[in-house]
């Protein structure tokens, strides 16, 4: 799907379900020129019949912070570095106070 049916999508039936929580239907769209993953459950109630939906995108936001991983004697520790354009608390809070 592209950009240019910005504010539209397609939902079709989720032909791979094999377990109750998986979606009913799914698709994609471009909601202001960003792609989406559309999940959807068939719900009822006194009303009647809808479908509930989850949108997801496509892409992860930009401002995820990213994190590494690194083994040292069979030790695994992660360390996540702050989003582009945030300072470091780590290094802000380093300082030569003692407590």
């Amino acid at each position: 799907m592209t950009t240019d049916r910005n504010n539209s999508g397609t939902l079709a039936k989720n032909d791979r379900k094999t377990l109750d929580r998986h979606p009913d239907i799914r698709g994609q769209c471009v909601i202001d020129g960003r792609a989406y993953w559309i999940a959807g459950w068939q719900r009822k109630n006194e009303y009647g019949t809808f479908y509930s939906l989850a949108f997801t995108p496509k892409e992860p936001p930009t401002t995820a912070t990213t994190v590494t991983q690194a083994t040292h004697e069979g030790k695994t520790t992660y360390t996540a570095e702050p989003p582009a354009g945030l300072p470091d608390l780590r290094k802000a809070l380093d300082d030569e106070i003692p407590f």
